[in-house]
């Protein structure tokens, strides 16, 4: 493994969190990378490292996940439609009341808790 390579086991919870960014800030044009690691460090705090993120995007750019147009990046529309089927992120998923569910396997995953974590 290349020392600047992304964790496999964290390729899964990076997809769905950077697929979660993007389509929250919606841009036809697509997001700023800044806008998305705001976006995602305002919401997952103390989450996500900023080099993990980085690797994610470059190794989803290279697999043809996300799609790179001078520096404006947006996920794939397969892949969204994949991410939105299989686990759905707290930003695709709403409990009953149309809140966004509160606890995910995967957030738990990247802060260490692997407890109910398959």
């Amino acid at each position: 493994m290349n020392i600047n390579d992304l964790q496999p086991e964290l390729a899964k919870p990076y997809l769905k969190l950077l697929t979660e960014a993007c389509v929250y800030l919606n841009s036809n044009k697509g997001s700023l990378r800044k806008d998305i690691w705001d976006y995602l460090n305002n919401k997952y705090t103390n989450s996500i490292d900023y080099r993990n993120f980085l690797l994610a995007i470059r190794r989803f750019y290279l697999d043809g996940k996300i799609i790179n147009s001078e520096g404006m990046y947006q996920m794939h529309p397969e892949v969204i439609n994949e991410v939105r089927e299989k686990t759905p992120t707290p930003a695709f998923k709403k409990s009953s009341d149309g809140k966004p569910v509160e606890k995910n396997m995967f957030i738990s995953f990247l802060k260490g808790e692997t407890e109910g974590v398959e």
